[in-house]
């Protein structure tokens, strides 16, 4: 029963250590060094969040790997997926 004891005593302290505390103190500290990407880089117009900065990216220098395939061209706006692979010649066309 000691054993079961201590267990749980050391599942509950991780889980608030590595689950609530150190979570919400990387949160903080980004608000507090770098407050614009720590909220998503949001976009606005007109006092509207129409976006985020960082979503939606096409990669086309050559510097870059490759960018995630997109079946709307990279439009945030009319959300839609497809079950092409990036290999597909099809996706390839978007």
């Amino acid at each position: 029963m000691q054993l079961f004891s201590t267990s749980l005593r050391m599942l509950l302290m991780m889980t608030l250590l590595t689950g609530v505390f150190y979570p919400l103190s990387l949160l903080l500290v980004a608000n507090l060094t770098m407050p614009w990407k720590a909220q998503g880089s949001l976009i606005q117009r007109e006092n509207e969040i129409v976006g985020s900065k960082f979503i939606g990216q096409k990669f086309s220098n050559e510097k870059y790997f490759w960018g995630r395939p997109s079946a709307v061209n990279y439009n945030t706006l009319p959300a839609g997926a497809s079950n092409l692979g990036p290999t597909s010649a099809k996706l390839q066309k978007f």
